[in-house]
């Protein structure tokens, strides 16, 4: 009996293993396909012209007795990496020569693991055409990456190296992979041509002339807390109290300084004589932050705009100036992970009831390596509810860097705009323009803006729109070699708004009509194509265009609101292969005028150009049309102002 069920059972086995064995053939391949390797990180960040030289190479040589080690899988490149224990007092050295297809300028780097047993005095010396540069390793901290060297010219062939030398290091030296990278140029804009201007009325505007008075800590009265008075060198609306602390949406503007409370041998905030070239006579707001301050681990000085109700956008311009102080960063191989400049909270961590955190960081940031140039990084992202505004829980939704290198010891201009919104509606747009610059979009996103399980965003009721915040480490860094991280803020303006037409917009009186080519007023005959060139140049979402014109038609059909004479105003893109006779017909009390316009000139671009006055009644029984009719070039057909007399 148990024989036969043992036959019973061994066809059973045999069915599932043929079974198995179909559905394996018949997996799809991305189910079978190999793991990744361990160092896929590593590999992924090689160029397509990148020479990697590891440490099982031909091209190596050594000198004493190296170990191999696998712990630590994905921060070593390849099969392994090489050790010695320096702290033995031996003289253990491991030498690669890449075989490199043509002279030129290679940037070099090496990857180790790092760990607190690592020595942090590794000797790493790389011969070039120009000599041998010897440097400092701390294999410590930065592992798992690839650690600059530096650049340098290299001529074709083995004659260059890396050498690393395990003598007097103070703990276990890794040897593992170097490569040679040709240098990626960063670019020279910051990013493309920025077309936006705010969009108004205008909510404040201010430098910090006189007028403008700093009201001082009642513990120390080398800081501000808050800034009254008026700025008088500039127009209305100029005053800090009722026009900024006084708009409907923001609550007031306070200066807040960490740690260590009021300290202005530490930190501080001031209105002072402009110290920038050029700047006499001017006044302007200086953070200076010399010490985190005893035993914390970050310092900052910042401005708050805070218990602000129903603040779903905002636009804001100012003048900003980096102190060449904040180059002494880059004497450090270490990155800066965050050196805040501006922070967009929705819903702060730290007030009342807060369930649904969410921030946006703006940060100056260094990579890792020596000498290593400044960039601009912006992230989103959410924080747990507990703990206060420096919880490190931070869970990061999205985030991006721009390549432009950040100069320092020179004015910048920049603006920002937060609008609320989910991944689709959400912005957060930056632009910068070096001083005698254009304008240019650091970053233009569309994405969360508050958290995504929030399900009813109040806007931004705390931000920092000018903020100096960074770690404990990077400011004594800095003081440490004789230096304090300054920031200069000026011309400060806040804006409702944003929008690329705003200048056609803010140019608009409380009872003027628009009609837009897009708008239902707007009926056309013929074939037109919609065009979006020039942003900014033209009014609403697109323009519509017709080449060699034979007679196609835009009618444009205001609503009157009220019988009289309007001024009639009409847009377009001038370009020279435009028509410089477009015929506009205007209709108006039974009477016909036609005013004719040359669309070549560009002197009207981001501005509203008169065709004339005219008596209209009141309803619809009034137009302006458009009429391709015996016009040689292009014709374009954009929006239409009555503007009340």
């Amino acid at each position: 009996m148990y024989k036969h069920a043992w036959k019973r059972l061994g066809k059973y086995v045999v069915l599932l293993l043929a079974v198995f064995v179909l559905l394996a053939t018949a997996a799809p391949a991305e189910l079978l396909a190999a793991d990744p390797p361990h160092d896929a990180e590593l590999r992924n960040a090689l160029g397509p012209n990148d020479i990697v030289i590891d440490n099982t190479d031909s091209g190596v040589t050594r000198s004493g007795s190296w170990s191999t080690g696998t712990s630590n899988p994905g921060k070593y490149f390849g099969a392994n990496y090489e050790f010695v224990n320096g702290a033995q007092g031996q003289n253990q050295t491991i030498r690669y020569n890449p075989t490199l297809p043509q002279a030129g300028v290679y940037e070099v780097y090496i990857v180790f693991s790092s760990s607190s047993n690592r020595a942090d005095n590794v000797t790493v010396q790389v011969s070039h055409q120009g000599g041998i540069t010897t440097q400092t390793v701390n294999q410590k901290k930065n592992g798992g990456v690839w650690y600059p060297l530096g650049t340098f010219s290299f001529a074709a062939g083995s004659s260059g190296y890396v050498r690393i030398n395990s003598a007097g290091t103070n703990g276990y030296v890794m040897a593992d992979a170097v490569r040679f990278a040709v240098p990626v140029p960063d670019p020279e804009n910051p990013g493309p041509l920025a077309v936006n201007d705010p969009l108004g009325p205008i909510i404040f505007r201010s430098g910090f002339e006189p007028g403008s008075a700093g009201v001082a800590s009642p513990s120390d009265s080398g800081l501000i807390t808050r800034i009254t008075g008026t700025d008088n060198s500039v127009s209305v609306p100029n005053n800090w109290t009722t026009h900024l602390d006084g708009y409907s949406k923001f609550g007031e503007l306070v200066f807040e300084y960490h740690s260590g409370g009021d300290n202005s041998a530490a930190r501080y905030a001031r209105i002072v004589n402009d110290p920038t070239p050029g700047g006499s006579g001017n006044k302007v707001l200086q953070y200076w932050l010399g010490s985190s301050g005893g035993t914390a681990d970050r310092g900052r000085v910042q401005a708050l705009l805070r218990n602000n109700t129903n603040l779903t956008e905002v636009f804001y311009k100012f003048r900003m100036y980096l102190h060449p102080d904040i180059e002494l960063v880059k004497e450090s191989a270490d990155p800066n992970g965050w050196f805040t400049l501006a922070e967009f909270w929705n819903q702060p961590s730290w007030t009342t009831g807060a369930q649904y955190p969410f921030r946006i960081s703006l940060n100056l940031t260094k990579e890792l390596g020596v000498g290593k140039p400044f960039k601009f990084r912006v992230s989103g992202q959410t924080t747990p509810t507990s703990g206060g505004e420096d919880t490190e829980e931070f869970t990061t939704l999205w985030e991006e860097k721009n390549h432009w290198n950040v100069p320092t010891g020179t004015w910048l201009e920049g603006e920002l705009y937060y609008k609320q919104g989910n991944a689709g509606t959400g912005r957060f747009y930056f632009a910068i323009a070096p001083e005698g610059g254009e304008k240019r979009a650091v970053f233009d996103i569309t994405n969360w803006t508050y958290h995504p399980q929030n399900p009813a965003p109040a806007g931004l009721t705390h931000f920092h729109p000018f903020k100096l915040y960074t770690s404990r480490s990077l400011t004594n860094f800095v003081k440490d070699r004789g230096g304090a991280l300054q920031v200069y803020w000026d011309d400060i303006q806040f804006w409702p708004s944003m929008a690329p037409d705003a200048a056609l917009r803010n140019a608009l009186g409380p009872g003027d009509i628009v009609v837009d080519n897009s708008d239902s007023g707007a009926v056309k005959t013929g074939t037109w194509s919609a065009g979006t060139s020039n942003p900014g140049k033209f009014y609403g979402s697109n323009y519509h265009y017709v080449n060699n014109g034979t007679g196609q038609t835009v009618r444009y059909t205001p609503n009157i609101p009220t019988a009289g004479t309007y001024r009639v105003y009409v847009t377009f893109t001038g370009a020279a292969n435009r028509s410089n006779s477009v015929p506009y017909t205007i209709y108006h009390n039974g009477q016909t005028h036609t005013a004719t316009v040359n669309q070549r000139i560009t002197s009207y671009h981001k501005k509203w150009y008169p065709i004339g006055e005219y008596s209209f009644s009141a309803g619809t029984g009034n137009y302006v049309q458009i009429n391709t009719a015996g016009t040689s070039g292009y014709v374009i057909a954009d929006a239409v102002r009555f503007e009340p007399l």
